[in-house]
């Protein structure tokens, strides 16, 4: 057998072809001729890893030298680029925009302010410069871990705030009781210039503490938020005298008044008034309602009253009210309340019913002494289409509606079918037949308010301004199925009336589910399947504002909902909330 030639050729050809990778066995003669040819071709590989390792080294260095390129460009570039070149002032709003959405800062490197200070010297100096950014702060003690150097990052963060007024919030769990004092110690040093306060503390001993102020010595306080009963009865005069403020125009108890806690509170000052957590009997907030003249804003919820209305407060005028927001408004006294106030000027009206049950708002939207100056509603129930009608029929002159169903309930009960978009979709040329003609504005999380169709045909009618029908701006529906249509689509056939912007939220499979368990739990049981459904879902609780409308924390609850689709005109207006 001739002997092969070590070459480019003998990687791919061999006399041996047809005993590779087989069992047999070769002649000692054929083992000696396999040798000199793999002697031969391990030569031919050595020199093509030499060859492999110099090109390797060559890449190398082109890669350093790419690397180093690339960092001497991005280095100079730096200096000419345009969040170099902004001016301070121009820094300085953008810095105040970066703050959480309640405007209270957090001692958080995450968070601003602190997070800009790490960013460069120059933003580090900028902020450290500017009092308004270190003008609020929110401490909320979570672990011992924090609270070794919370009053120094305290001192430290309020010197920052020159002579500007304050915002604080302190919140302190019981078992961070050690803390509240020395914390309490450091924020008093400021209470010169405490514009709004929030404090939530553990006990009576840590409210006792704020014994030592009193009004003179918050002379800016315009807001106060803390829970009363944590002081108890007995001392809460002498605990919390400070809330009698010369400049105190809002109030809002976490929990039922406290007397003599009630004689203290300037009821005739107040332009904001929230018992959010809790709920107070019809008298009793008739007697505060009719202390307040100067109320505009109100949050609350009342219980049950059966006792007769004292003559006095049979007729309340409250000429300055603007806003009510009436949470768990199934109650026979939240049904009874307007039947004695008189808000001939009130704008926004909220009513919520707060387990998601079955409620008719009519019996409370009903009592209204003039629903026609009514611009903003807002529903959360169960509603059904003749309820709907019927209560928006109260309201000519409404500009945004808000509907919602909690979350939670859609597990329970389904989603509520009011078929909204039907009842809004004009049927008739006949102006007045058309409900809420000045409508601009809807937002529907949670309830059915109608197929896909429905709501393309009430945007074909009321995407564009018609004879007695203003357009609609801005159309937001949480919707609790799977899309039928491409609405987007389809709306970009007939085209969106001129500022109009369209948001629609759809489920996802996982919520979904969430949606069905109850339903499908339900047909397992017929068919004698008695297994636990194994979809679990997690509800995040919902959280209210202190002084925000209830809706905020509707759309909070559907916040993290499903698969959004959004188009918008490039007219719309941004958003106001």
């Amino acid at each position: 057998m001739a002997k092969v030639k070590a070459s480019d050729a003998c990687l791919f050809e061999t006399p041996y072809e047809e005993i590779l990778h087989t069992n047999a066995v070769p002649s000692d003669q054929e083992c000696l001729r396999i040798r000199d040819l793999v002697v031969a071709t391990m030569k031919e590989r050595d020199k093509n890893a030499v060859k492999i390792a110099h090109l390797k080294a060559e890449l190398d260095k082109l890669a350093q030298k790419e690397e180093n390129l690339t960092e001497f460009i991005d280095a100079h570039l730096a200096l000419v680029s345009p969040a170099r070149r902004l001016p301070h002032d121009i820094l300085a709003e953008i810095f105040t925009w970066c703050f959480p959405s309640n405007g209270q800062a957090r001692i958080d490197p995450e968070d601003a302010p602190l997070l800009i200070t790490h960013i460069c010297r120059e933003w580090r100096n900028l902020a450290l410069s500017l009092p308004r950014l270190w003008a609020s702060l929110h401490i909320e003690l979570s672990g011992y871990h924090l609270q070794a150097r919370i009053d120094e990052g305290v001192e430290y963060w309020l010197a920052r705030s020159a002579d500007l007024p304050l915002s604080i919030s302190l919140k302190i769990p019981t078992h961070s009781l050690r803390t509240s004092v020395p914390l309490l110690d450091a924020l008093m040093k400021y209470s010169h210039r405490w514009e709004h306060v929030r404090f939530v503390l553990p006990s009576f001993e840590s409210y006792r503490h704020l014994r030592h102020l009193s009004p003179p010595n918050v002379p800016m306080l315009k807001t106060v938020v803390m829970d009363p009963a944590g002081a108890g009865a007995e001392g809460a005069s002498t605990s919390l005298s400070f809330i009698r403020a010369q400049n105190i125009t809002g109030i809002a108890l976490m929990a039922p008044l406290v007397h003599p806690l009630d004689t203290l509170i300037p009821w005739h000052q107040l332009s904001h008034l929230s018992f959010p957590t809790y709920s107070i009997p019809l008298g009793e907030a008739l007697t505060v309602l009719s202390h307040c003249q100067n109320l505009e804003v109100w949050t609350g919820q009342v219980s049950d009253d059966n006792a007769e209305v004292s003559p006095d407060l049979e007729s309340i005028h409250m000429p300055k009210m603007l806003k009510v927001f009436l949470i768990d408004a199934t109650t026979l006294g939240s049904t009874r309340l307007f039947e004695h106030l008189v808000l001939q000027n009130l704008e926004c009206l909220e009513c919520m019913n707060e387990e998601g049950t079955d409620w008719d708002p009519r019996r409370v939207l009903s009592s209204l002494c003039a629903p026609d100056k009514i611009t903003s509603l807002g529903l959360g129930t169960h509603l059904s289409k003749e309820g709907l009608a019927e209560s928006l029929r109260l309201f000519p002159m409404l500009q945004k509606l808000v509907l919602y169903q909690p979350k939670a309930s859609l597990r329970h009960k389904g989603a509520a079918n009011c078929e909204l978009f039907a009842l809004l979709t004009p049927s008739s040329p006949d102006p007045t037949a058309i409900l809420c003609p000045e409508l601009r504005e809807i937002r529907c999380l949670g309830p059915n308010p109608g197929s896909d169709e429905q709501l393309l045909d009430l945007l074909r009618v009321r995407g564009a301004s018609t004879d007695g029908v203003l357009p609609l701006s801005r159309v937001d529906i949480v919707f609790s199925r799977e899309p039928q249509a491409d609405i987007m689509k389809e709306v970009d056939v007939f085209g969106v009336g001129a500022g109009l912007t369209a948001t629609l939220r759809y489920p996802t499979d996982e919520q979904l589910k969430f949606i069905e368990t109850r339903r499908l739990r339900a047909v397992a049981s017929k068919t004698a399947r008695y297994e636990r459904w194994p979809v679990t879902y997690e509800v995040t609780p919902v959280k209210r504002d202190d002084w925000g409308p209830i809706s905020s924390a509707w759309v909070t609850d559907y916040e993290d909902w499903g698969r959004l689709d959004e188009v918008s005109d490039e007219e719309t207006e941004p958003d106001s909330e």
